[in-house]
């Protein structure tokens, strides 16, 4: 078996480690300056396709498709007739132009006829949002709106009639929860004014009969006259 001390070959030091003679304090590897390419950015292509992808003027296409013809019509008319090639080019020239100009009529009156058909629509939609405006307010006819009745913390729903049937009998007419066939709360959070006044949500009120409700609603006055100032509770037409 070889002695290692006798061995030139395992005496040497592999090459890249560092050995303990060769070793100093504050020693660092040498880095390399090769840095790695960058990233190659890859271009968009839906940006590039939109740019470079132009709007399309068919109208103005065939515009111009049919002028390019008209002029080139007259240059070779111009010519003398020379061999069949000349005058068959004559005559499919010709045939073009024609087209061009049936497809650019039929064009205008396409135009005229979308035109006319959005105008219909236009004249439908304005009919319809009409009608709705007028059955709706043919439905809140018999419907009233009342602010300012103070609301309680576990308030019912016949405390609230009796409030409101109250409220509304100081209108000269006699009011009854019995006349009322729909009745609610619009909302359930008091809020406060701007004078830190408690507001509390309005109510709307259906009655039974379209008639009382008018009654009601012309007797009722939201200032009261004998004291000169306006009244808690206010009632309106609900719009």
């Amino acid at each position: 078996m070889m002695n290692r001390s006798t061995n030139p070959y395992l005496l040497r030091p592999r090459r890249g480690l560092m050995t303990s003679s060769s070793y100093q304090p504050g020693y660092q590897p040498p880095t390399s300056n090769i840095q790695p390419p960058p990233l190659r950015q890859q271009p968009d292509v839906r940006s590039q396709t939109s740019a470079s992808t132009p709007h399309l003027d068919i109208g103005a296409s065939i515009e111009d498709a049919t002028a390019t013809l008209d002029g080139m019509l007259p240059m070779i008319d111009s010519k003398k007739p020379g061999d069949q090639f000349q005058i068959s080019v004559c005559n499919v020239l010709r045939l073009l132009v024609g087209q061009l100009k049936e497809i650019k009529l039929g064009q205008a009156k396409l135009q005229k006829s979308t035109i006319s058909s959005l105008g219909v629509v236009d004249e439908n939609l304005i009919d319809i949002s009409r009608s709705a405006v007028k059955s709706e307010q043919y439905h809140r006819r018999d419907t009233l709106t009342v602010t300012g009745v103070p609301k309680n913390a576990n308030e019912t729903d016949a405390e609230l009639e009796k409030k409101v049937a109250e409220s509304l009998s100081l209108s000269g007419e006699t009011v009854k929860p019995a006349d009322f066939s729909v009745i609610h709360r619009n909302g359930n959070q008091t809020r406060k004014d701007r004078r830190g006044k408690d507001i509390p949500p309005s109510i709307t009120v259906r009655f039974s009969k379209i008639g009382k409700k008018d009654k009601v609603l012309r007797g009722y006055k939201n200032f009261d006259v004998n004291s000169k100032t306006p009244r808690p509770v206010k009632v309106f037409q609900s719009l």
